[in-house]
Order: structure tokens, then sequence, then C-alpha cells
């Protein structure tokens, strides 16, 4: 035979033999034959199996009493309820107000209450995630161990093994198979609650998509004519009851955000009554010449004055403890700041300008007054329009001084 021909046949031989070789790797066992990852599953031996069934029910009772008995999903359920509901309230109170008309203020109000709900779901969300992995993972460790219980049960004639271990076998199968069906349904409901959460989720960021449109669409037309000059403003309502209308709405836009975020202020209450002891602390110090004289002048105002000083210190966190407020809040702590700023600033820093400073904070307080009272942008036209005469005309007196 010539040299050439018989490279040819060795070639043929190799790559025959090649192939063979690789249908043999990749040959699969049936009937759970391997486990994850190509890697053999292998039955216990008869020694292995009472031991293996022990820790096998142990593990799976600890796993059917957390399904069953989950208190961290009956707490993911519960939060879900209170903001779903706080949602739906939501979304009846401002079904018939068209986002785009709205003035500043009342669009900050409605931007707060879904980017207070936007964390909530976030925070939910992080839970139903890792609680939905953990589920994964004990689906895959049950699968594991029904594969090995299978492969032990179809080897019990090869390896002779004695009647009453299979029958252990049969009953550790059925409780493997028990227990699926349970951590199946719990893994249901947890997607079930995680879609619901999701439809909220896309809710809130629609909303605030349309108000950040329609603040981009204010700030656009800030040097636009879009109102008739003061002398020609026809108002619709009576001041009375523009205040009466604009107190109740604020009212229960006020007590809803209290329910809600009743911690924030049971905080809030706490360091006041720990500046009332500090400022005490700060009084006896003073009283017994423990500071130097730099420190004297102001520790002596803050101590002749406590309870301004304690609402000065504890009402400037307000923005810190209630982030996600609505604008009453912000509104009510700047008049309550207002009391101890006119009592201790003067007295602190400008004394000679004691008149001044008290005259211009009436008028700031006038100013705040009408923001919290009065929210019709005509009237809140008129009110800013007069305080600002005031104020030129303060100014213009003092000149002359």
């Amino acid at each position: 035979m010539p040299l050439k021909n018989k490279w040819t046949v060795v070639s043929i031989l190799l790559l025959v033999l090649l192939q063979s070789l690789a249908a043999q790797e990749n040959t699969q066992i049936p009937d759970g034959g391997k486990g994850d990852q190509g890697k053999i599953v292998k039955p216990l031996t008869v020694a292995e199996i009472v031991s293996e069934s022990e820790s096998t029910l142990q593990t799976l009772t600890k796993l059917r009493e957390n399904a069953v008995h989950n208190p961290e999903l009956d707490n993911i359920k519960l939060q879900y309820e209170n903001i779903h509901k706080q949602i739906e309230n939501y979304k009846e109170k401002i079904k018939d107000i068209e986002i785009e008309k709205l003035p500043v203020n009342r669009l900050n109000d409605l931007r707060n209450n879904l980017e207070a709900f936007n964390i909530k779901i976030k925070s939910i969300q992080e839970i139903l995630s890792a609680s939905i992995a953990n589920i994964n993972s004990s689906m895959v460790s049950l699968k594991k161990r029904k594969l090995v219980w299978d492969k032990t049960y179809q080897s019990r004639f090869e390896q002779k093994i004695p009647e009453p271990l299979v029958k252990r076998i049969r009953v550790t199968l059925k409780f493997i198979r028990e227990v699926q069906k349970i951590v199946n349904t719990e893994l249901d409901v947890l997607l079930n609650l995680q879609s619901a959460v999701s439809n909220d989720d896309l809710y809130v960021k629609e909303k605030l998509l349309a108000i950040k449109a329609a603040e981009k669409s204010i700030q656009k037309k800030i040097f636009q004519f879009d109102s008739p000059p003061i002398w020609e403003i026809s108002l619709n309502n009576s001041l009375f009851s523009e205040i009466k209308n604009t107190v109740h709405r604020k009212k229960e836009v006020f007590l809803d955000y209290y329910k809600d975020y009743t911690l924030n202020f049971e905080i809030h209450f706490t360091l006041f009554l720990f500046m009332i002891v500090f400022t005490f602390l700060l009084f006896l110090k003073v009283n017994k010449n423990k500071i130097n004289e730099e420190e004297a002048s102001f520790a002596k105002v803050l101590t002749r004055y406590p309870i301004s000083a304690t609402l000065l210190i504890t009402f400037l966190f307000t923005p810190v403890i209630h982030p996600h407020a609505p604008s009453v809040v912000g509104e009510i702590n700047r008049l309550i700041l207002l009391a101890p700023v006119v009592r201790l600033v003067p007295l602190l820093f400008l004394r000679n300008l004691k008149n001044v400073i008290i005259s211009f904070l009436f008028l700031f307080m006038l100013y705040a007054l009408s923001n919290l009272l009065i929210s019709d942008p005509d009237l809140q036209r008129i009110i800013i329009s007069f305080l600002i005469l005031i104020s030129l005309v303060g100014l213009v007196l003092l000149n002359r001084k």
C-alpha cells in the first residue's frame, strides 16, 4: 500500500476514535443521573441512608416551618397593604386634578408624597428580591436532594437495600415533594406580590415624570405674560372663604402626613426634650462660671430664654427629620421659628438694629402666614405686592434717618 494511502487510513481511524470519545463524554445518564453542571449524582450507600434521612427530614422541617409561618413575608404583605392603601387614597384625591395647571407649591406637595411612596416601594422591592432569591436557592437545594434520593431508590435492587430502609427512602421522597409544593406556593405568592408592587412603582414613576414636566413648563413660562395685572383681577372667592377652604385642605394634608409619619414627630419631640435638658445644663454651667468670657455672652442669652433657644435649635432640624413632608409642614415650621428668631437674633448680633430686624421679621411673618392660609395665586400676588410696598416705604424712612 502506498505511503500516502496509509496516512489517509490512519487519519480516518483517528477521526473516528476522537468522535467516539466525544460522544461518550456527552452521553447523559437518564432520569436525573446527573446533577447541576454535569456532575454525576451518586446514590447513597446503605450505611448512609439512615443518617442522611434524619438530616434531610430536619432540614426540610425547618424549611417547611419557615415557608408556612414566615414573619418576614407577613411583614412584607403588611407594608405593601399600607403603602398600596396610601397610593389608592392618593389616586382618589388627584383623579380630577390637572397636574399641568397646578401652582408650584401644590406640585411640590404631590412630588413629596410620590417620593415618599417611591422610597417605601424600593424598600419593599429589595426585601422581595432577597426573599425570592432565598426561595430559589431552597428550590435548587430541594431539587438536588430529590435527585440523590431518587437515584438511591432506583438502586434499591442493585444495592440490595432492606425493606425498612426502602420505606424510609419513600417517606423522605414524599416529604421532599410536599415541601416543594409548599415552597412553590410561597414563591407564587411572592412573585404575585412583586408584580403588584411593580404596578404601583410604575404609577409613581409616571406621576413623577408628569410633575417634572409640569415644573419645566412653569419654568419656561416664568417671563411670559400668563395672568392679568393686579388691578384687573376678579376674585372668585372672598378672602374668608379662601382661608377657610385652604385651612381645611391643608389640615387634611397635615393629618394624613402625621398619621403616616408619627415616628418622625416622636423623634422631633424627643429632640426638643433633649435640647431642654441641654439648655438647663448650660444654665448651670454659666452660673458656676465654668465658661470663658467669649462664650459667656452667647450662653447667657440662650439660658435667659431657654424655650426660645430650644425652639430655634429644634425646628432647624425639621428638613432633616421630615425630608418628604408636604409644604404645610414647612410653612408651620417657618412660623414657629419666627418666635425664637425675633427674641434671640437682635440680642445675639445686631442690638442697635433691633427695631429694624423685628419690623422685617414681622413682614416675613405676614408673608409666611399668607402662604399658609391662602392658596389662590391672585390673592397671593396682591398680598406680596402689598408687603413689598410696605418694605420699600420702610427702607425709605430708614435712609432718611
